[in-house]
């Protein structure tokens, strides 16, 4: 993955994508909004859905997923 772009849609309602797909989705309204990770939908065993209470958590969350150096 070479970077990723936040996309608005609607309101309370974003989605990360990198250059081939959707990574995360963006759900919610003030106060309570949840991340979806749309990464590895084939490991069920993972939770996929995380809670904040703020977009700004939602996307330091999301940048720390992604921004990881390995």
């Amino acid at each position: 993955m070479r970077g990723f772009s936040v996309v608005w849609r609607n309101y309370c309602h974003w989605d990360i994508f990198d250059d081939n797909m959707r990574l995360f989705c963006l759900r919610g309204r003030p106060g309570a909004y949840c991340v979806e990770d749309e990464r590895n939908l084939l490991n069920a065993s993972e939770e996929r859905i995380k809670y904040f209470k703020t977009i700004s958590k939602c996307m330091s969350y999301i940048c720390d997923e992604l921004m990881e150096e390995k």
